[in-house]
């Protein structure tokens, strides 16, 4: 009885991903703002990015620190993937890519410890299924050691649509999972100003 719940639960949680996946389109999208929602006409159909719900790549945990300056001779650096929802949306899942500039690269992912499925691989675009959902207002969702190879100047880390459905976003956790479309902000290390 044990198994064949799991299996249920199984394909369930691919079922979830493989949508989410899936979810986007191929044609060009065209963006225009209209008071605080943008409008995304991606051909068939008009989804809106909520600008409530964003991810964000941090130099600390608490979400407020994107910018950083090297020392010399570091080696290392920090950082932290976030999404940040209303107080009351909780996430079920998570679609994003990550895009790191030339000098950096992921050394130790740790991922936040309710992921219980993931489907893809950050440079390309990762789908994540969290259980229990992930309550708001804010959910780190990776820790990353980023290896410094190179010099950096000005170097931004970005938070991008997967290249595979180009769906930046989250399903909420109510019934359905309706999905939500994010926006995003970058981090930079060695500022110029």
């Amino acid at each position: 009885m044990l198994l064949k719940r799991s299996s249920i639960l199984l394909l369930i949680l691919i079922l979830t991903a493989a949508a989410f996946v899936s979810c986007g389109g191929n044609s060009e999208e065209k963006s225009e703002k209209t008071n605080d929602t943008a409008v995304e006409n991606t051909g068939d159909d008009i989804s809106y990015v909520s600008e409530d719900i964003s991810f964000g790549v941090f130099f600390d945990r608490e979400g407020t620190k994107r910018t950083v300056d090297l020392k010399r001779g570091q080696k290392q650096l920090q950082v932290f993937i976030i999404v940040q929802v209303p107080e009351f949306i909780e996430i079920a899942a998570a679609q994003w890519q990550l895009s790191l500039p030339e000098g950096l690269e992921v050394d130790v992912d740790r991922y936040h410890k309710d992921r219980v499925m993931s489907l893809g691989q950050m440079p390309f675009g990762i789908s994540e299924r969290f259980k229990p959902c992930l309550p708001g207002p804010t959910a780190v969702i990776h820790e990353l050691t980023l290896n410094i190879t190179g010099e950096l100047k000005n170097a931004a880390i970005s938070i991008l649509p997967s290249k595979d459905g180009n769906f930046l976003g989250i399903a909420n956790c109510t019934e359905g999972f309706p999905q939500e479309r994010a926006s995003s902000y970058k981090a930079v290390v060695n500022p110029d100003n």
